[in-house]
């Protein structure tokens, strides 16, 4: 079987802008072996079973205590019965402020947390465990983000700028991002390397092919040519390349399947109607 269960919960408004949400992850009492849509930046803490993850067709056994780092391409999850987890995912200005790597070097890849927050991550997943239910959980993991922030250097406000381009499109046009930052096209791509962990040109394919995905989960569209359209897509050859690299499979199949791990995942957090701000990238 592949049955999961995914649910969000609120960050407090000290993580506005940085924590997207708090997640609990688990299979249902049923193995599960599903697909992965490009996702958030992400510290995940195991508190039951051992998940694997693929990014790369080089699956990787989660250590329980992680860092997910931000994805451009979709990926696959396998897990026992039994598995349980709870994380949170960060949005690029929470990535920058709370992970003190460039997110590029975490792109597409898992990370043990002791190579990155030291003894301090060893305590959290020791809390963590004790702390019992969910709600629990969140709390002390909320506790541990709310610590870095106070000793984090301030955000870049450039990220605000790449992300309401990201967002916003303006023709998605990456030299007028850069001259509008200062910058040349190669020395913006650096910048999003670091706080973003991939190129403009490549965010924006990722978020406008979650958006039509999402809009298609919630029943907003029901044709998946019109998602095409809405996202300004050249034509659907190109909708159906970047929707598959990054969701998973091709529009037809995800809309032929609703129920589907990915569109949970983007239905979790999606209100219709409105369109959301970078953490649509959940």
């Amino acid at each position: 079987m592949t049955a999961a269960r995914f649910a969000y919960f609120a960050a407090s408004p000290a993580l506005t802008g940085l924590v997207s949400f708090f997640y609990r992850l688990d299979t249902a009492g049923s193995a599960f072996d599903g697909g992965l849509c490009a996702l958030l930046g992400q510290i995940q803490i195991g508190l039951g079973g051992t998940a694997t993850y693929d990014f790369r067709s080089t699956p990787v056994i989660a250590p329980a205590l992680s860092i997910i780092g931000p994805s451009d391409i979709a990926g696959r999850l396998t897990a026992p019965s039994q598995f349980r987890a709870i994380g949170c995912g960060l949005t690029p200005a929470g990535w920058s402020r709370l992970v003190p790597i460039r997110a590029a070097l975490a792109a597409n890849r898992l990370l043990p947390a002791e190579a990155i927050f030291g003894a301090d991550a060893i305590t959290l997943a020791r809390q963590c465990t004790a702390a019992g239910d969910d709600q629990a959980v969140v709390a002390v993991l909320e506790v541990f983000l709310r610590a870095r922030l106070a000793i984090a250097p301030p955000v870049d406000p450039r990220i605000a700028v790449i992300d309401a381009w990201v967002v916003g499109g303006d023709g998605w046009d990456v030299d007028r991002l850069a001259r509008s930052l200062g910058l040349s096209r190669r020395s913006l791509e650096r910048l999003t390397a670091s706080t973003h962990g991939s190129t403009p040109k490549r965010l924006a394919a990722k978020y406008r092919s979650l958006q039509a995905a999402g809009q298609m989960a919630v029943g907003e569209v029901t044709d998946w040519r019109d998602a095409a359209i809405q996202g300004g897509f050249a034509d659907q050859p190109h909708f159906i390349r970047e929707f598959k690299r990054f969701v998973g499979m091709t529009p037809q199949a995800f809309r032929s399947n609703p129920d589907c791990f990915q569109a949970q995942l983007l239905r979790g957090s999606w209100e219709p109607s409105k369109r959301l701000g970078i953490s649509i990238w959940a």
